[in-house]
């Protein structure tokens, strides 16, 4: 069913139209992306992953129960997010 006054088209080429972009493409554009953080914040991300997997692996005997090891995992959790920010806001709740 078709409403009245408009056709349906099968298909849409793709590339045609006045839409196309000539320029570079998308992969070339990606080189000129700068770094997000600093080697500072990946030194304390890296950091912060080291012991959040030891304290993982710490838990691994612990798979089994899981009422034994959520509370674990939780800990690590908690941890890991501590040492990512390890100044905390001063003005937040």
């Amino acid at each position: 069913m078709t409403i009245p006054g408009f056709r349906a088209e099968a298909t849409v080429q793709p590339g045609t139209g006045p839409y196309r972009t000539l320029g570079r493409s998308r992969a070339a554009l990606a080189d000129r992306i700068a770094p997000m953080f600093t080697q500072e914040q990946l030194d304390l991300m890296e950091e912060c992953e080291r012991y959040y997997r030891i304290c993982e692996e710490g838990c691994d005997p612990l798979k089994d129960n899981y009422d034994a090891w959520q509370p674990c995992n939780s800990d690590c959790l908690q941890s890991w997010k501590i040492c990512m920010n390890p100044d905390p806001d001063p003005y937040a709740p």
